[in-house]
């Protein structure tokens, strides 16, 4: 009975809500409602998913959002992020806000 064996790929590198969001972007090149105060989170995870399956779009899109949360919290992160994926926009963004505060 070939025809009721159902098949399953396991994605574990990322959680289920980013491979939804990832999804939802290549079928319909929109990105879901996301809850206030969770958006740098997920877009940093979904810039690592875009990095990984080379949507390029999408990790540009997800770039110029996490450059709008820079911040002090954040920027240390955002920097070694920004490095491994070779985002030069968020890398000079945090770079610019880095050197805002020495002043």
């Amino acid at each position: 009975m070939e025809g009721n064996v159902a098949h399953v790929i396991s994605i574990d590198d990322m959680e289920a809500h980013v491979f939804r969001a990832l999804l939802r972007f290549i079928y319909t090149d929109s990105l879901p409602e996301m809850k206030k105060g969770e958006e740098d989170i997920m877009f940093q995870n979904l810039l690592v998913a875009a990095d990984s399956y080379n949507i390029e779009r999408l990790k540009l899109i997800c770039e110029e959002k996490l450059c709008e949360y820079v911040g002090v919290g954040t920027v240390a992160a955002m920097l070694v992020l920004a490095d491994q994926l070779g985002c030069d926009g968020l890398n000079k963004a945090c770079f610019n806000f880095l050197k805002l505060q020495q002043t």
